[in-house]
């Protein structure tokens, strides 16, 4: 690696998809990430400065390469710039090969010496870049160190530079996982604020319970029929007010509707605290959630 390479073709992306369709795959698995165009991260700006230690170079960047750009989503030594046009990035020649990219001296090198990276600002003579690979094989950018010197990397500070691109996009993959489950969570609140208010609007009483039949939720309605409060209900509050045939006939026939998953309606009679007696109607209808509960709809009968 100590002299200048040629990029080299991925056998699997570049070699079955052809150009067009592989660069496609490529950009959607990089806009999948959510990252483009984002405030900084503390951990991958910690890489780049790593990364410029271990190599002893002024520069270090985490380079993501768009369709017609190169956007830095981490910079050490290129204050005020954020991204450059893709067809004069390094990086976007860093990203044909799933090896480390290196440019001992871009001044003697007929790909890069018109280069007005090199010929103007930043003044680039030595670069090497190891390419981001996310898990399903795309590469999306790179983390690179430059110089203004001619120079090559040592065998050792090119295994440090291709592993800490490694820790860069598990970083990133990371992010946008921890992303898409927040997302999911905020979609569930809302579901499930959503799902309250409908049924604290609706006529008949509607209450919640696990597989074991405690009681998890219960709307004003199931409440003002049961005499109970939301907090009295809770658990196995709710069957205090049941006779024991009543009470033992009705774990029976739950243990049938969340083992087979059936639907059936019941009658009993229950006793409010204030000694008066409602009979109750109860339509159980199964309802799974991820903690296997279940939904059992209650309403007077006529």
């Amino acid at each position: 690696m100590g002299t200048t390479t040629e990029p080299r073709h991925d056998p699997v992306t570049d070699a079955v998809l052809p150009a067009a369709e592989a660069e496609t795959k490529r950009l959607a698995a990089l806009y999948a990430l959510q990252v483009l165009d984002t405030c900084p991260q503390a951990e991958l700006d910690a890489l780049v400065h790593a990364a410029s230690l271990v190599c002893d170079t002024p520069i270090s960047l985490i380079s993501l390469v768009d369709a017609e750009r190169q956007w830095f989503k981490a910079n050490l030594g290129l204050p005020g710039a954020s991204q450059t046009p893709r067809d004069i990035a390094f990086c976007a020649h860093t990203i044909r090969s799933d090896d480390l990219f290196e440019v001992p001296d871009a001044q003697l090198d007929p790909r890069f010496a018109e280069n007005p990276l090199v010929t103007g600002q930043p003044d680039i003579r030595f670069y090497a870049g190891a390419p981001l690979l996310l898990a399903d094989g795309s590469r999306i950018g790179s983390l690179c160190v430059i110089d203004r010197r001619p120079r090559v990397l040592t065998d050792a500070q090119r295994e440090v530079l291709t592993s800490l691109a490694q820790v860069a996009s598990h970083i990133l993959e990371t992010r946008c996982a921890t992303q898409v489950a927040q997302e999911a969570l905020r979609d569930l609140a809302a579901s499930e604020a959503w799902f309250r208010a409908l049924s604290d609007g609706s006529p008949h009483g509607v209450f919640y319970a696990n597989v074991q039949g405690a009681c998890t939720y219960s709307n004003s309605q199931w409440q003002q029929i049961f005499g109970l409060t939301a907090e009295q209900s809770l658990g196995y509050g709710w069957t205090k007010g049941m006779a024991l045939p009543d009470r033992t006939a009705l774990f029976e026939a739950w243990k049938n509707v969340t083992s087979e998953r059936t639907e059936i309606c019941m009658e009993f009679p229950v006793t409010r605290p204030d000694g008066s007696i409602r009979r109750v109607r109860a339509p159980w209808l199964v309802r799974r959630t991820g903690s296997s509960d279940v939904s059992v709809r209650w309403k007077t009968s006529p």
